[in-house]
């Protein structure tokens, strides 16, 4: 089970304990590296420590690709919050995501302890990718998206497959 919804301000803290968590709201089954990736914004210390106090809690350890997913999680959240300061035409959210983006590429770049190389598999151009979405088998009619052929996009929130199976 995961929270869905986590961020800093869902902790109710008292003389640096835990005492509550807040918004249940999106609960369900799910990555657990979903609920923990904001913790990637906070400085190294307090990355390690969050992430340490939470696999001594669930008493089990964290797979070994639990902190890349993490950082996949967070880096898409900067897609959406770019996508969403397009949507609503605020210039300010777009300069800030894009000044975010920015951020993740200088730290890419500069990770030496994993490094981008070929053995994290081929990097693609985007023409590629779709080429690649294009021979993966599906249905090839139009979807309720309107797109064609491929894989059918993800849905991740409960009301949105609920309304797409009806």
């Amino acid at each position: 089970m995961i929270n869905g919804a986590l961020t800093a301000d869902s902790f109710l803290i008292e003389e640096e304990s835990v005492t509550a968590v807040l918004g249940w709201s999106a609960l369900r089954v799910g990555d657990p590296a979903r609920d923990l990736h904001w913790l990637l914004a906070m400085n190294a210390d307090a990355t390690d420590g969050a992430l340490g106090a939470y696999a001594s809690t669930r008493q089990v350890a964290t797979d070994r690709q639990f902190t890349q997913r993490a950082m996949l999680y967070a880096e898409l959240e900067v897609a959406r919050w770019l996508l969403h300061g397009r949507e609503v035409r605020n210039q300010s959210i777009v300069d800030d995501a894009v000044a975010m983006l920015d951020g993740l590429v200088d730290r890419v770049h500069t990770n030496s302890a994993t490094p981008l190389s070929t053995a994290t598999g081929p990097i693609m151009a985007i023409d590629d990718v779709e080429a690649m979405l294009d021979r993966t088998p599906g249905d090839r009619s139009s979807d309720d998206y309107g797109h064609a052929g491929g894989m059918k996009p993800v849905v991740d929130d409960q009301s949105e497959r609920n309304s797409s199976s009806e």
